[in-house]
């Protein structure tokens, strides 16, 4: 059976239009044979090349697909315990958050978590701290829940699913790979269980990176600026 992503990517790049400037062969082949033959390096910058070239390609085809393969696209976009997805409905209601559950102390959830709990500088000992029966999962938040930090260990279950309603950012933490999310989207938690979905309310601007295997979701109402100092604290 035909792979219907692989199906329109094929005819998308039929269809593109990228003329080539005039002269820019010939300019290129006159540079390549003034400069001295490195075959290593070449062979390692070429494939580097080629993975970029690649990469934001894709990013680029985006954009220019059906919304079913552009959600499927969209899955390239999973960071860790995290999957990112965008939403083809309305924006989630303007509902406000619920309260925050009563959880436990940071010491009680670093006792039951199955990693070490990070808990950024800059924010400081958390208000409160709940922990997922497996220990995989632990959430910290400050000023009654305007701050949470969720924890996820590993890559597979449970991880989290995003419905988006706005564009993805890349960007970085600390040099590694990470996805900022500036609007609000509704959220979909899955585990062994199924999936479930988060209590109606707005979700705040989001960034997602990883550390030491361990997937870490700030969500705040803050800038990007903001939420790297956290994460990078």
């Amino acid at each position: 059976m035909t792979d219907p992503l692989e199906v329109e990517l094929r005819e998308l790049g039929r269809s593109l239009d990228a003329p080539v400037p005039p002269g820019l062969p010939a300019a290129v082949m006159a540079r390549v044979s003034a400069e001295p033959t490195r075959p290593r390096l070449h062979t390692w910058l070429s494939k580097r090349w080629r993975a970029l070239v690649g990469g934001l390609t894709a990013v680029v085809l985006v954009g220019a697909l059906t919304p079913p393969v552009r959600a499927a696209v969209a899955e390239w976009l999973g960071l860790g315990a995290v999957q990112v997805r965008t939403g083809t409905g309305a924006p989630p209601s303007s509902a406000p958050p619920p309260p925050t559950a009563t959880g436990t102390s940071l010491a009680d959830a670093r006792e039951k978590a199955a990693f070490p709990v990070a808990v950024p500088a800059r924010l400081g000992e958390p208000d409160s701290a709940e922990v997922s029966p497996d220990g995989q999962v632990v959430s910290l938040s400050w000023h009654d829940g305007a701050i949470r930090l969720d924890q996820v260990a590993g890559a597979l279950a449970p991880y989290y699913i995003k419905t988006v309603h706005a564009q993805v950012h890349i960007t970085t933490v600390r040099g590694g790979e990470a996805l900022w999310l500036a609007t609000p989207h509704e959220l979909v938690v899955a585990g062994p269980g199924g999936e479930r979905t988060e209590p109606p309310r707005l979700a705040g601007a989001t960034l997602i990176w990883q550390s030491d295997g361990v997937t870490l979701r700030l969500e705040a109402d803050l800038t990007l600026d903001e939420a790297r100092a956290i994460a990078e604290s």
